[in-house]
């Protein structure tokens, strides 16, 4: 009878976690809220709670997706269907772990506006540079990558660019640059808005080779998108790795048209958070 009476009063919980969630839109909150029912005697309900968490960090754009997904997996084999489905999560996001990143400059942060991030070619491209440190010792570059959102889903190329000594109205010099077939993976998360159909995508090219000494750098990875939208997503440094993590408001923008601009000066009206200063890009490298 207490058993009985433990699970209608998690089931309770359940229902008012999710009203907190999907109605009051409170997801810091509702993940409190789930995790106290995650200890359920109920299996069942434990396990929709684990989901619902791991949902929540999907639209917050959180990689702890990944270790609550894990978690369901080895915790809850007997919940067949929910352990298939964390599974089949893993394996799309797992790719967005920083593994051997070098540098990432951070997640997306809604409320502030991305900037134009693509490349048509020579004549026509708007580029975002974010700058990056390679500590003592070197780095060897073997992928890079950018998180943008984007109204296409067929990506398959990408320029990338390395460059040193940028600034506004001064577009230095180039290190090492490439076009190559890239891999598009939706990032976790809804669009932009409920309204606008763009969808966050890591725009990732693979199978490069470049030795770095230490110093700073810049990088740009824009996706050949043709005529379709692409906004590189603005950060404020979460999740970030190495050096910068993505809060010296450094970035660059340029265009064949009106040069290099600091990103600040380019972005125009801010959003309800504020004006980028800094956008997600990302180096991986070869381990030493």
């Amino acid at each position: 009878m207490a058993a009985q009476s433990g699970a209608s009063q998690d089931k309770a919980a359940l229902q008012a976690a999710s009203h907190t969630e999907l109605v009051n839109g409170d997801l810091e909150l509702a993940i409190q809220q789930y995790e106290a029912i995650a200890g359920s005697q109920d299996r069942a309900i434990a396990v929709q709670a684990l989901q619902r968490i791991a949902a929540c960090y999907e639209k917050m754009r959180d990689r702890r997706a990944v270790d609550v997904y894990e978690r369901i997996v080895a915790q809850f084999p007997d919940q067949k269907m929910a352990a298939r489905d964390a599974a089949k999560q893993l394996s799309a996001l797992k790719p967005l772990n920083p593994g051997s990143t070098g540098w990432y400059n951070g997640d997306w942060q809604a409320g502030i506006p991305g900037l134009s991030n693509r490349f048509t070619s020579a004549k026509e491209y708007s580029r975002v540079y974010d700058d990056f440190i390679v500590p003592e010792g070197g780095w060897t570059v073997v992928a890079v990558y950018s998180d943008n959102h984007m109204n296409f889903d067929n990506v398959s190329k990408a320029a990338w660019e390395i460059r040193k000594d940028m600034a506004p109205g001064h577009d230095g010099k180039g290190v090492a640059a490439g076009t190559g077939r890239a891999t598009q993976t939706r990032m976790p998360g809804p669009g932009r808005s409920q309204n606008d159909g763009l969808v966050g995508y890591r725009i990732q090219v693979n199978g490069i080779r470049v030795r770095l000494a230490p110093g700073r750098y810049l990088l740009n990875v824009a996706p050949y998108v043709g005529q379709h939208m692409s906004y590189i997503d603005s950060t404020l440094g979460k999740n970030a790795f190495g050096d910068p993590p993505g809060n010296n408001g450094l970035a660059l923008f340029f265009t064949p048209n009106e040069g290099v601009r600091a990103a600040e000066e380019a972005a125009g009206r801010p959003g309800q958070f504020g004006i980028a200063h800094d956008f997600s890009q990302g180096v991986i490298i070869a381990p030493r």
